[in-house]
């Protein structure tokens, strides 16, 4: 890995295994993924960017062969002892998004929930996926919404509080946040459809919102690092501040919009076709001409 994902990946896993109480906070959001993606006995699946691994303990508790990736040594290590304590075998490898460190057509199913969203080039973390995926395998991806809630957040209150650093500022997660962005990255690779889906935050009020992510989220507990005392009040207050402003008369009840992806990989030769050769091929399978006999079938390489 190189600086920037070392460096990154030091963040992320600046918590260490309390950042399993993050997770736990939008866990139906993860497991919709994993409904979705319908993880069978014995298949081969990646979970990209894993955390401490909650998503592939789910798919793993279907009985695939699961392995999780981050860059996040800490992480990585939580991950692997959470799933020795709930007696799941499961690989959790230590590696970057951008170059996975695995062989063409690995897995019959590739995952990343909230994880390569993360990614500094969306385009070469997007090309990984699809690599490692084999033709006709399934691609799972869940995503915040490019205007849901948490990217007001990120936008009127974490980068108020940024550290100045050298060179521009990274891409946001929520740039990935649209049906249209998904399909510019991943529909020459993948056949993809589309679910909406929304989480809610649910505290007794902005002060416990603020400790949760304080004391659970990478990142947040990175940034609150470099700060000065005056500058970690402020971020403080204006953190819950941000919160309050959605109060219920039982507490806080934050809406979190998602996206879920869900794609099937298309074959080498259809992949380089363009679209109207591949609606041609459509309309051959309409006529009952069998595509067997004119392209390489989804299954030509499933083990």
């Amino acid at each position: 890995m190189d600086a920037k994902a070392r460096n990154a990946g030091a963040a992320w896993g600046a918590t260490g295994q309390r950042y399993e109480c993050f997770s736990e906070d939008f866990a139906d959001a993860l497991a919709h993924c994993v409904q979705r993606i319908v993880p069978r006995e014995g298949e081969r699946v990646l979970d990209v960017a894993t955390g401490t691994g909650w998503t592939a303990r789910l798919i793993a508790s279907r009985g695939a062969v699961v392995t999780g990736l981050d860059y996040s040594e800490e992480l990585i290590l939580a991950a692997r002892e959470i799933a020795r304590q709930q007696g799941l075998d499961i690989t959790f490898d230590i590696g970057d998004a951008h170059a996975l460190p695995y062989p063409d057509h690995s897995f019959d199913i590739v995952v990343s929930t909230f994880g390569v969203i993360t990614a500094s080039d969306p385009e070469q973390a997007s090309a990984e996926l699809a690599r490692v995926c084999r033709p006709g395998g399934r691609l799972g991806l869940s995503v915040w919404a490019e205007d849901c809630t948490l990217n007001k957040m990120s936008r009127e209150v974490s980068a108020k509080f940024a550290s100045p650093g050298k060179g521009p500022p990274p891409l946001s997660p929520f740039e990935w946040g649209t049906e249209e962005r998904m399909k510019e990255l991943l529909e020459s690779s993948f056949e993809l459809k589309f679910e909406k889906g929304c989480t809610i935050l649910r505290e007794p009020d902005g002060e416990s919102v603020w400790r949760l992510w304080s004391k659970s989220h990478g990142p947040t507990a990175t940034r609150l690092k470099a700060l000065d005392a005056d500058a970690q009040n402020a971020f403080k207050e204006a953190f819950i501040e941000f919160h309050e402003q959605f109060r219920s008369d039982l507490g806080i009840a934050m809406p979190r919009d998602y996206i879920i992806a869900i794609g099937t990989r298309r074959t080498v030769l259809l992949g380089l076709l363009g679209t109207g050769t591949r609606l041609a091929l459509a309309h051959a399978r309409v006529a009952r001409v069998a595509l067997a006999d004119l392209v390489v079938g989804p299954h030509a390489f499933a083990r």
